[in-house]
């Protein structure tokens, strides 16, 4: 992070901060990954771009996994160990809290919901949400099917539960773009399909189902702001090459 004149705050280091448009989430213990990372899973992640209980990498995260395709293992294996070591070893409570809801997720059948189940009763906004999401997301991201072809479970998903919802905004405009010429994770955007409102309302559906955090404030200027471009976002496919809108995202 950076104070307000721009300079690091070496006080704050790995607590997260901004890059291209997307939030980069803390890696220390104040990560909000419902799941604690290990090393294994952040070698994993950071050799294939993606990992079933955290996501697929999206943004400037997607240029880095790509950079690193020329690393050894070991050398993967040992940035992984040193960002493992940063965050630490979660504490009993964290721990316990991960070991249910990938217990529950492995069920079958099981209800996808974490924060309050009843998130569309309350009529309105909440059912206008509940309805877009279930035409939308549900057959992809309750459908089973693990990344990165599948949607992940948002039970597992840093960007629902943590408290800015700048990357679902990012991811549900533009979606992933599918890599050229090779199998990759992809998901549509629905910036030509969904108006600022629906998108406002969709995101708020999800925060509320799927995690236990407040409900975000001001999504449906945050939305506008990204549409237009006023907000920049650098939208990279699984190959890391940018393909964002043409006035949207960091230029090459």
């Amino acid at each position: 992070p950076r104070n307000s004149l721009g300079a690091e705050d070496k006080d704050r280091h790995f607590a997260g901060g901004e890059a291209e448009g997307w939030v980069a989430y803390a890696i220390g213990q104040t990560s909000y990954a419902p799941v604690p990372w290990d090393k294994e899973a952040i070698a994993f992640y950071l050799r294939n771009g993606w990992h079933e209980l955290h996501g697929v990498a999206q943004g400037p995260m997607a240029e880095v996994v790509g950079n690193l395709a020329d690393l050894s293992d070991k050398d993967v294996d040992a940035i992984a160990a040193y960002v493992a070591s940063l965050m630490g070893r979660p504490d009993a409570k964290r721990k316990a809290a991960a070991e249910r809801l990938q217990a529950e997720i492995s069920r079958p059948g099981a209800s996808a919901a974490k924060g309050d189940s009843q998130a569309a009763s309350g009529g309105g906004a909440d059912t206008a949400g509940a309805a877009i999401y279930a035409s939308a997301c549900a057959f992809c991201h309750e459908g089973g099917r693990a990344p990165p072809y599948g949607g992940l479970d948002f039970r597992l998903s840093t960007a629902v539960d943590a408290p800015n919802p700048q990357n679902m905004i990012n991811v549900t405009l533009f979606g992933l773009p599918p890599a050229d010429g090779e199998a990759s994770a992809v998901m549509p955007g629905f910036a030509a399909s969904l108006d600022d409102r629906q998108i406002a309302n969709l995101l708020a559906f999800i925060r509320k189902r799927f995690s236990n955090g407040t409900a975000w404030d001001g999504i449906a200027d945050m939305v506008r702001r990204t549409r237009s471009g006023e907000h920049k976002v650098a939208v990279r496919p699984a190959d890391s090459i940018e393909r964002a809108p043409v006035n949207v995202g960091a230029k090459e």
